[in-house]
Formats: structure tokens, sequence, C-alpha cells
């Protein structure tokens, strides 16, 4: 009897291991790889425009480098101030610090009117109104920052006090109805969000 030799069992065979290769092959390539990773600044708590900024001020946090790494600060130059606010547990981009910049705005402090909105924090853009009756209701100061919030408890009545950063052009106005007895309050800016 003659043996009869079978090919497709042997190329069953053959055909295997070039498929096993190619799943190895793929799995190597396509797994994930590990991110590298950046130190990375993040605000500790609400920072006004114009406040003078030290590492102090941000926590530590390593984040994935893939998001915009180069528009993100891992740390400050001395004497660095803030171009616009930063709030707590926001990353410090670039654009929001200069170094070696001066603040034209004058620090006043005001006493609220009224119940202060819980709105209004520590590096919200305000406008300040005034009246002062018979007289209508005006805006006396436009684009003050809130550089601090205080409340006080004297016999019984809260009494709410800010300090704004004010534009040097709003000074004489401010000063007038604070001197008037003017009802002041401070109205929040509406922001993109509002929007």
């Amino acid at each position: 009897m003659a043996s009869v030799h079978r090919v497709g069992k042997r190329v069953s065979g053959w055909l295997f291991l070039p498929l096993a290769l190619a799943v190895v092959a793929g799995a190597v390539f396509l797994w994930p790889k590990e991110v590298p990773a950046t130190l990375y600044l993040l605000a500790k708590q609400d920072l006004p425009a114009g406040a003078t900024v030290t590492e102090q001020d941000f926590d530590r946090v390593t984040l994935p480098s893939a998001i915009e790494g180069s528009n993100y600060l891992a740390k400050v130059e001395p004497d660095s101030m803030l171009t616009r606010s930063v709030f707590k547990g926001e990353l410090l981009a670039g654009a929001a610090v200069a170094a070696n910049a001066f603040d034209r705005r004058t620090p006043v402090v005001i006493v609220v009117s009224g119940k202060l909105s819980n709105s209004v924090r520590v590096g919200s853009t305000v406008d300040v109104w005034a009246a002062n009756l018979p007289a209508v209701p005006a805006a006396i100061v436009l684009d003050a920052t809130v550089l601090a919030i205080e409340q006080t408890n004297s016999l019984g009545k809260t009494q709410t006090s800010a300090e704004l950063a004010v534009s040097s052009e709003y000074i004489e106005a401010l000063m007038q109805a604070k001197a008037n007895g003017s009802f002041l309050e401070l109205l929040l800016q509406p922001t993109l969000a509002d929007q």
C-alpha cells in the first residue's frame, strides 16, 4: 500500500503561525503607551486680577502633557502679577500672568448697602451702582475687581464690606457717593457663561 500525503492538514498549521505573529504584533503596536506627565500650577484659592502671585499661591499637580502643555505654567517668575482673575482649582495659563507688571488701579473699601449676591466673590468683575433718593440709581464705577469681601456682625446686624480695585477715573464719584451716604450695590458683570 502506498502512503498518501495529505497537504491540507499541513497548510492549516502553516497558516496559524503568521496569524499568531500578526495578532502579537498588532497588540504590541496598538497597546496604549504611557502618556508623559508634566507638572502644572493649580490655584489654591480665588486670586483677583492685579494680585502679585508666587508659587505658594498654587498647588503642583501632575497631568498628562497632552493638554496643551505650552499654554499652562509649571512655575511663576518673581514679581509676577495676574492680568485676569484666576479661580480656585483653575490651571495657571501663561496669558494670565505678566512679570514685572504694575497695577494702576486704586484699592478702595466700600460698605455694601444690601445683601451681596452669592455669585460675587474674590476676583469677580463688578460695577458699583449708587442710589440717593430722589435721584435715579446710576453706575458710578465700571469694571472694578473684587479684592476681598468681609462680613461683620454687630448688635445682630450684618454689614458687608468689599475691597475693590478701581480705576482712578472713578475715584471722585465713588468718594462723593460714600460721603453723601448713598445706597451702594455691587452688580456682577455678565460673563460668557451667563449668555
